[in-house]
C-alpha cells in the first residue's frame, strides 16, 4: 500500500504539472480512496476505462485526456455516470495532458522516436512557446511503407500514408495526437511527419507543401507516454501499475 498523497506530490513534480497552460486542470482530479495498492494508467478517462480499472483492482487511474476538461455547472448523464462508478468504488483520477505532452522524458514524441530508433533528436512542433513534438533522422533512408510497417508494428496500429513527398524518407518528425497543426514546420528538411489524426484544413497545406503524413491513430500514438510513466511509478513506490487499454 502507498498513499495516494505521495504519488500524487511525486506526478506533480516528476511531470512539472503546472509548466504548460492547458484547456483542464492537470493533477488529482477526482480522490477516491487514500491509499493505493494498484495503479492503472491509460490514456482516456473513458466509461469503459474505468470499468476496466474497477475489473482489475486498480484504485488510482492516471489519464491523459482529462476527465474534467472545464468546470462542469452541472453534472449529468454520461459525466454523472463516471463520477458514480469512481465513488462507488473508490477510485482515484490523476490526469497528465499538456505537461505530459512537452515532457523531454515521458512525451509521446520523445519516446515514438526511441522505438524508432531516431537519432539527432530536436525539439519539434512549436506552438505557442512550447514544443509538443520532436524530429530526427533514421540511420538510413526507407520507404515510406517501410515507415509504416515500423510504426504499425511498435504501436499497434494501421496507419495511413498520405504521401505529398519523396518515396524515400530519412528525417522524420513526430508530434502524437492532432500533431497536423506542424504541417508548415514539418515542409523544412522533413520527409516525413507522424501524426495521431489531422484536421481537413492541415491536410490541404501538407499537400501544398509536399509533406509526406503517416497517420498513426490519435490514440495508438499516445500511449508510450503513459507506459513510460506506469515505469516510473513502479520503480519509485515498488507497486504495481499496468497499461488499461
Amino acid at each position: 500500500m502507498v498513499e495516494l498523497d505521495q504519488i500524487v506530490t511525486f506526478l506533480d513534480s516528476e511531470i512539472d504539472i503546472n509548466s504548460v497552460p492547458d484547456k483542464c486542470r492537470n493533477g488529482l482530479q477526482f480522490q477516491g480512496s487514500k491509499e493505493v495498492n494498484k495503479v492503472g494508467v491509460a490514456v482516456d478517462a473513458s466509461l469503459k476505462t474505468i470499468k476496466k480499472a474497477i475489473e482489475e483492482g486498480c484504485n488510482l487511474l492516471i489519464v491523459h485526456h482529462a476527465l474534467i476538461w472545464q468546470p462542469p455547472k452541472i453534472i449529468t448523464g454520461l459525466l454523472a455516470r463516471k463520477i458514480k462508478l469512481l465513488v462507488k468504488n473508490n477510485i482515484s483520477i490523476y490526469c497528465a495532458h499538456l505537461p505530459l505532452d512537452i515532457h523531454k522524458k515521458y512525451s509521446h514524441g520523445v519516446n515514438i522516436a526511441d522505438e524508432l530508433g531516431l537519432h539527432g533528436i530536436n525539439l519539434f512542433g512549436e506552438s505557442e512557446g512550447y514544443h509538443f513534438g520532436v524530429s530526427g533522422n533514421l540511420r538510413k533512408k526507407i520507404s515510406l511503407e517501410q515507415l509504416k510497417e515500423s510504426i504499425d508494428l511498435k504501436l499497434k496500429t494501421n496507419s495511413t500514408i498520405v504521401q505529398n513527398g519523396p518515396n524515400e524518407v530519412g528525417s522524420i518528425a513526430i508530434v502524437s495526437g492532432t500533431g497536423s497543426f506542424a504541417v508548415e514546420e514539418a515542409a523544412n528538411n522533413i520527409d516525413c511527419l507522424i501524426i495521431g489524426d489531422a484536421k481537413y484544413g492541415d491536410l490541404v497545406d501538407a499537400k501544398d507543401l509536399g509533406v509526406n503524413l503517416l497517420i498513426a491513430g490519435h490514440y495508438e500514438t499516445e500511449t508510450l507516454g503513459m507506459v513510460k510513466l506506469s515505469h516510473s511509478i513502479t520503480k519509485k513506490f515498488k507497486i504495481h501499475c499496468q497499461l488499461i487499454e
